[in-house]
């Protein structure tokens, strides 16, 4: 590997040197002699002292009370060095394993690095050092969510942006960037001719930086760059957003994409879904695509896709569960970006998935201007009433009440016909009872067995009415 004189300054940084540099920062070497020869370092010693000369006689770094034997073993050891990092950074891009790349990158760089995909998603960050070491709110905010935050993607958006439009992988210095602690840092972007695949951040917090780091997270950037791009094309081989999308529109899903669906996220033949809309307000630059793939990142395994005015996200398996939902929305980096989410009813029909989009976006319609996430079922008893199409209502039934007619093949089966009436005397065993003509302690019986496999307790009025009202709308429907 070809190295610069600033690359061997930074390698000597415990040692008493003077640096004399003033060569272009792209100016490599592939040894080091102790006689001048052409493409090499060159060595001399002169009294006490030992110069490591670049281009001669204009550049060099002045070893302090060294013998010249000694200076020309421990710059041949640094070029070995280089050449053995390059090649174990290689090999863990091999392997596909982006972190122990970018934990390899920290012992020569030094300093905090992290790889952004193109939209802020940390694709990998150094382990090397803790969120509390480094007194910065990007890094912090980095590792809090694992996205950029949305302040610091405005600020450098207009020179990262020109920069990938041209496209370059010239390193960009910021040694007084706009940010709060004023700490300065690199960007490489990692691109070729047709597009960037994302971009490699260097901060210089525990050293300077020189323009030897600028030369090597260049040519870092470079071999990303042969990884990125591969791993890029491998990704997009299936775009399971692009068949949802394309379900969208088009209201039709085909055997074969289902089963392409089902492979590529891992579903499950029966599997469970909710859809979540996120509406963002107004126009704000590139913020739909930067929250889509931020999305990506919080649900991962999931399809996230713009459809209308609304980036939706398709969520399934352990996610199902209303708390995690609401959770791991409430608790993200969204939050900043003032949107609001609907959430959908669970369902299992992926080719109904559009219908349940509208469920998602009725419940922001209905949603109070203070709140920020909304489930459709907190609304569906409004929806039920409301709305004139039988199709719908249909999909709006409670989940339970839906579940059932599903697995028991419609709703009159023992078990619904003994909730119905339940519920239609207000839960009075004994008007329930003489109203079905059995015991009491026959239906206690009954109704004990049917809340054990309810997801939702009755002892929600709501709860009871929307379960009530979903019977009724169910066998209508029939």
């Amino acid at each position: 590997m070809k190295i610069t004189l600033h690359m061997i300054a930074n390698q000597l940084k415990d040692s008493d040197i003077f640096l004399h540099i003033h060569e272009e920062k792209n100016l490599c070497y592939r040894s080091s002699r102790t006689f001048r020869s052409a493409g090499n370092i060159y060595v001399s010693q002169v009294e006490e002292d030992t110069y490591i000369y670049g281009r001669y006689p204009d550049s060099y770094i002045l070893f302090r009370n060294a013998r010249e034997e000694y200076v020309q073993n421990k710059v041949l050891d640094i070029f070995d060095a280089y050449a053995d990092w390059m090649d174990a950074l290689k090999l863990a891009l091999e392997q596909g394993n982006w972190q122990s790349a970018i934990n390899i990158c920290f012992e020569m760089f030094g300093n905090p690095i992290f790889i952004l995909n193109p939209n802020g998603k940390v694709v990998a960050i150094t382990d090397q050092v803790e969120k509390e070491q480094l007194k910065n709110p990007e890094w912090e905010h980095l590792l809090t969510y694992g996205y950029s935050s949305y302040q610091n993607y405005q600020k450098f958006q207009a020179p990262i942006s020109r920069q990938a439009a041209i496209p370059s992988s010239e390193a960009l210095f910021f040694k007084n960037p706009p940010t709060s602690d004023r700490t300065e840092f690199m960007i490489s972007i990692v691109c070729d001719a047709r597009r960037a695949y994302g971009r490699i951040t260097v901060m210089g917090y525990f050293r300077k930086l020189t323009d030897g780091d600028s030369y090597l997270l260049e040519y870092v950037s470079k071999t990303l760059l042969r990884y990125m791009g591969s791993s890029d094309k491998k990704a997009q081989q299936l775009d399971g957003s692009s068949i949802l999308l394309d379900l969208f529109l088009n209201n039709t899903l085909s055997d074969n994409a289902r089963q392409q669906l089902r492979q590529y996220y891992s579903w499950k033949e029966n599997e469970e879904y909710r859809v979540c809309a996120i509406e963002i307000p107004g126009a704000i630059g590139n913020l739909p695509e930067l929250m889509k793939d931020y999305l990506e990142n919080l649900f991962s395994n999931c399809p996230t896709f713009q459809y209308e005015h609304h980036i939706v996200v398709i969520v399934s398996g352990e996610l199902i569960d209303t708390t995690v939902l609401f959770d791991r929305m409430a608790h993200s980096c969204i939050q900043e970006w003032n949107v609001k989410v609907g959430i959908s009813l669970e369902f299992r029909e992926l080719a109904k998935a559009a219908e349940f989009y509208r469920q998602a976006v009725y419940a922001i319609s209905k949603m109070p201007d203070r709140e920020r996430i909304a489930f459709f079922y907190d609304y569906a008893l409004d929806f039920l009433l409301s709305t004139d199409s039988a199709d719908k209502r249909l999909l709006a039934i409670h989940p339970d009440i839906a579940e059932w007619s599903r697995r028991e093949g419609g709703t009159s089966s023992d078990n619904m016909m003994t909730l119905y009436t339940y519920l239609l005397h207000e839960r009075s065993l004994n008007k329930a009872a003489a109203a079905m003509y059995v015991h009491r302690n026959t239906l206690f019986y009954r109704i004990g067995k049917i809340m054990e496999k309810m997801r939702y307790t009755l002892e929600d009025p709501y709860t009871r009415q929307y379960v009530l009202t979903s019977i009724v709308v169910a066998r209508n429907s029939l």
